[in-house]
């Protein structure tokens, strides 16, 4: 049957997601830079800041040509342009980790690496019993329980 509505994907792959996933990249990015600025003026000594709202992404492009105080208000000694360069890479890049990791980790729970159809093992254990699941043990999980040359059972 071709027309089989089961094997049909009901919802088709439309622009909604890889957008919603372009802009939650092109946000955790530009916090991570913000973090990176924030932690290179905390190690010269200038303390942990933050720009206002309104600034957060005009900041973005002084901070990426070296401007440790870009966007930010009455601050006297900056980091320099290389250590705004080495907390803003370390910081983009334990966010790209954390977020391919998180990724992974979704795709295993939800996306097409997730075992669907799996009872747990208390259900299996509720709807078998205990006596057939240790009586089955090697069907069930022959890697576990190999059998033993010289043994029958």
């Amino acid at each position: 049957m071709s027309g089989d509505r089961r094997e049909a994907e009901q919802y088709p792959f439309t622009w909604e997601l890889p957008l919603l996933f372009a802009g939650c990249g092109v946000l955790i990015v530009a916090i991570s830079v913000q973090i990176g600025r924030a932690l290179a003026n905390l190690t010269v000594g200038t303390g942990w800041l933050w720009p206002p709202g309104e600034r957060f992404f005009s900041s973005l492009l002084g901070i990426l040509a070296g401007d440790g105080a870009a966007g930010l208000v009455g601050v006297q000694h900056a980091a320099s342009g290389w250590q705004l360069l080495a907390w803003v890479t370390a910081s983009v890049s334990v966010a790209l980790v954390l977020g391919v990791l998180a990724l992974v980790a979704a795709n295993r729970r939800w996306g097409s690496g997730a075992v669907r159809g799996t009872a747990s093992t208390s259900e299996a254990r509720e709807v078998l019993g205990e006596q057939r699941l240790r009586r089955h043990r090697r069907v069930i999980r022959p890697d576990l329980y190999a059998r033993h040359l010289g043994r029958l059972r």
